[in-house]
Parts: structure tokens; C-alpha cells; sequence
């Protein structure tokens, strides 16, 4: 009586979901290209990055920190500044230049 010899309501629901696993796929396909980071465009500024310097200089600032936590945390990276430089045999040659940009180093380094 309900059974007419074809597929039914079976391939109905296979369409369906056919149509819904491509949509989810575009979806999924917009949203992996929109939280992508954007590269800046020729001739565009590139957003600046805060140092970790800045970021602890802004906690203490904020009241985040301490004084006295703010100074442990400095020589902390300070040390880790000069432990990378030591390692990476630029130390002798940095050492008086610290608190520059290190865009100003030369360009043999």
C-alpha cells in the first residue's frame, strides 16, 4: 500500500543532505579564507606589533604590575635579549646598540 517499488523518501533525504554537505563546505571554506591573517598590500603600512618591553612598560602603566614586578620581568627579558645574541653571535658587535630599532643594525647583519 505505502511502497511503490521506488526509492521514496530515502532519496529525497539524500538529496537533502547532498545539499547540505556542499553548503557546509562553502561555509567552511568562506570562514577558513576570512580568519586567515591579511598580508598588508604593497605600499601599505604594516599594523605595528607591540614589544614585550611595551606590553610590560603598558602594564605597569595600567597599574597590572608592580614596581618591583616590573623591574624583575625587565631583566628577565634583558637576560633572554642577551642569552639569543650570545647564541646567535651577535652580542659583541649589538651589545652598545640595545635600545635601537634593529632596523638601524647595519645590513651585513
Amino acid at each position: 500500500m505505502f511502497y511503490d517499488g521506488g526509492w521514496g523518501w530515502f532519496m529525497g533525504g539524500m538529496h537533502l543532505l547532498w545539499w547540505l554537505f556542499w553548503i557546509a563546505v562553502v561555509a567552511a571554506l568562506v570562514w577558513v579564507i576570512r580568519a586567515r591573517p591579511r598580508e598588508p598590500r604593497p605600499g601599505e603600512p604594516a599594523a605595528p606589533r607591540e614589544t614585550p618591553l611595551e606590553v610590560l612598560q603598558r602594564r605597569l602603566a595600567s597599574g597590572d604590575c608592580t614596581p618591583e614586578e616590573y623591574e624583575r620581568r625587565k631583566a628577565l627579558l634583558d637576560d633572554i635579549v642577551e642569552l639569543s645574541l650570545k647564541q646567535a653571535a651577535l652580542w659583541d658587535e649589538v651589545k652598545s646598540d640595545l635600545r635601537k630599532s634593529g632596523l638601524a643594525l647595519s645590513g651585513g647583519q
